[in-house]
């Protein structure tokens, strides 16, 4: 009788009601049992397992009898096990198989509570993260812009290089042609020199027909024959 008003104590004979949310539940399996320290290790794989925290209380049940449960508290976390401690380890064990390898249930309304926590964070972080999305679209468009307004600067000014180098060349061109006719003009005029100066070799007229003859040293003694 005693053993029975012990159990009543330290389970909760109420049912595990539908109306719970679901975001509370979930499935691990017992990896150590330590009775004499109260603590009970499982192996954790879900989602939302990130959400327990150092404290939270952790309501066990048999998914064969989930009217049954024994309050348990989160002491210790890591990636991939939890570590619970059982103030009523003995208790637990006599209404729940508990040992190494048991898959058993759990609720936590602790875990309900941080989930909604994470959710308005979440809610909080998309709005950031939909302003900055939104923030990197315009900054890439204003670049994208900017390298087409380059585009177009350069296509332009190329095209303005290649009439100025058009240009460039012609003026060029017509510097070379003015050169080239002035070198045909230049020998043209200095043949006709050339042919005048023979010519005027040819004619050339003396004051008297006499020539000074050098025959000494002494230029007192030159005379003309």
């Amino acid at each position: 009788m005693l053993k029975l008003l012990s159990l009543s104590l330290f389970l909760s004979l109420s049912l595990f009601s539908k109306e719970r949310p679901a975001t509370g539940y979930f499935k691990a399996r017992v990896v150590k049992v330590n009775t004499k320290g109260q603590l009970l290790r499982l192996h954790v794989d879900f989602m939302n397992q990130k959400y327990l925290n150092k404290g939270d209380k952790v309501s066990l049940f048999h998914e064969n009898s989930p009217d049954k449960q024994c309050q348990t508290y989160v002491v210790g976390k890591t990636a991939e096990y939890v570590l619970l401690r059982v103030p009523e380890m003995r208790a637990c064990e006599q209404a729940f198989f508990i040992a190494p390898g048991a898959y058993l249930g759990f609720y936590s309304e602790d875990l309900v509570k941080n989930l909604k926590t994470g959710e308005e964070l979440m809610n909080v972080l998309l709005k950031k993260h939909l302003v900055l999305e939104g923030e990197v679209l315009r900054t890439r468009n204003e670049i994208n812009n900017h390298l087409e307004k380059q585009e177009l600067v350069n296509q332009r000014y190329e095209v303005l290089r290649g009439k100025l180098e058009k240009e460039w060349s012609d003026e060029l061109g017509l510097i070379e042609e003015d050169r080239l006719e002035a070198l045909k003009r230049y020998e043209r005029v200095k043949m006709e020199l050339d042919e005048l100066k023979e010519k005027l070799e040819k004619y050339r007229l003396e004051d008297e027909n006499l020539k000074l003859d050098r025959w000494a040293l002494d230029k007192n003694q030159y005379y003309k024959r």
